[in-house]
């Protein structure tokens, strides 16, 4: 017995080492003397896994956990050395129900869904949120998450992972608290067009090859296309066109395109497409307000633009002003809950705005609510909004 704690104590101290090999030749043969013992089947399963042999540490590992070694780092080795995602998804969910804070165990059950279908999703969001919330309704379970992952490193990344799934699965609202819970409050933060301008001078070149451009783009042009008869007489401004994504999509449904973006180097590119008729530099609300614009368009659209901007009730007074009485503006910005207007979504100057804003801007300035729905916007939940303004 005294030679076996011994051992086992040797090999903790080698696994806390990342001693791998260490570790499985002091174990290997303790074990195979004594094959029964489950701790040192726990402790040599996590040499093996440590040293990349899943398929020698999983046995091993699911034996621990069997014996009711069910602690947090065994379940996260376990799961991770599962091929079934059924299997992985399982043992993440068992070292949650043990250790509900632990933020690798989280991160791993949230990766483990994104290779299910979207249908299978809500029972397993459910199961999840059963591991760590006594109080199983959503509401509870996404505020309890935030709670438990405190400052923890990966804090956003985790509440930003669980708000994708949850929008992919259904849980619309549920997505919008959980990505709510990733921001932080406004403060002071306010617009720099520079920085803007800077930025998409390096980006302007890849831009149409980015995944993340192309797709954000699909996006809003789908919901587009969902909430809005074209006649072929419209006239349409892209606010923010950046090189064209969506112009792209919208030109063959409208008679005239016209652009605008804060970026000479995304206008260069759109430029080349030949689909807009005018394209002009400089911040989108000016342009808008310029008399020239002043109720020529029955259609306004800003895409993946307005989260630069914290305060938006200046795009919403151009905007209207810039629509003929019966036009429409389709936007899409990243989303709050209702008790905060405006919330900061990363450290550098990018931001959230809740429904409610929203909702107060467009009757501030005549225009009336369509349509609002969360959907995915890049990789995060979205509102997706139409707004019209009144014909008489």
């Amino acid at each position: 017995m005294t030679d076996r704690v011994t051992i086992a104590d040797a090999a903790v101290r080698a696994l806390r080492q990342r001693a791998f090999d260490e570790a499985i030749g002091l174990l290997e043969p303790e074990f195979a003397a004594n094959g029964g013992d489950c701790v040192l089947a726990r402790l040599l399963g996590m040499a093996y896994f440590g040293s990349g042999d899943a398929d020698k540490a999983r046995p091993l590992l699911q034996k621990a956990v069997e014996s009711g070694q069910r602690n947090g780092e065994t379940c996260l080795c376990l799961s991770l050395s599962c091929e079934n995602p059924a299997d992985a998804i399982s043992a993440a969910f068992m070292g949650l129900s043990a250790e509900p804070a632990n933020a690798d165990l989280h991160a791993r059950a949230l990766q483990s869904m994104a290779v299910f279908p979207f249908e299978a999703r809500s029972s397993l969001l459910d199961r999840w949120t059963e591991c760590f919330a006594s109080d199983t309704s959503r509401s509870s379970a996404i505020n309890r998450l935030a709670e438990l992952l405190g400052d923890h490193t990966h804090r956003v990344a985790i509440l930003r992972l669980a708000a994708r799934q949850m929008v992919e699965a259904g849980w619309t609202e549920d997505a919008v608290r959980a990505f709510h819970h990733s921001c932080e409050p406004l403060g002071s933060a306010t617009f720099d067009p520079s920085l803007l301008r800077d930025k998409f001078a390096a980006l302007s070149d890849d831009y149409d090859e980015d995944f993340w451009s192309g797709e954000t783009a699909r996006q809003f042009c789908g919901f587009i296309e969902e909430s809005i008869s074209f006649s072929p007489d419209w006239a349409a401004l892209d606010a923010g066109c950046g090189t064209g994504l969506v112009g792209e999509w919208l030109a063959p449904r409208v008679t005239r395109l016209d652009g605008i973006d804060l970026s000479a180097d995304m206008l260069s590119q759109a430029r080349t497409k030949g689909i807009y008729e005018t394209l002009a530099e400089g911040d989108i609300t000016g342009e808008m307000e310029k008399p020239g614009r002043r109720a020529s368009y029955h259609l306004v659209v800003c895409n993946w633009c307005l989260f630069y901007i914290p305060d938006l009730s200046d795009f919403f007074r151009a905007a209207s002003a810039a629509l003929m009485p019966g036009g429409r503006l389709v936007l899409s910005v990243y989303p709050c809950l209702d008790d905060s207007d405006v919330m900061r979504k990363e450290a550098e100057a990018e931001f959230t705005h809740s429904r409610r804003y929203l909702r107060a801007l467009a009757k501030e300035n005549g225009l009336e609510e369509e349509r609002v729905e969360i959907r995915l916007l890049c990789a995060h939940p979205g509102f997706y909004a139409v707004f019209v303004k009144p014909a008489s």
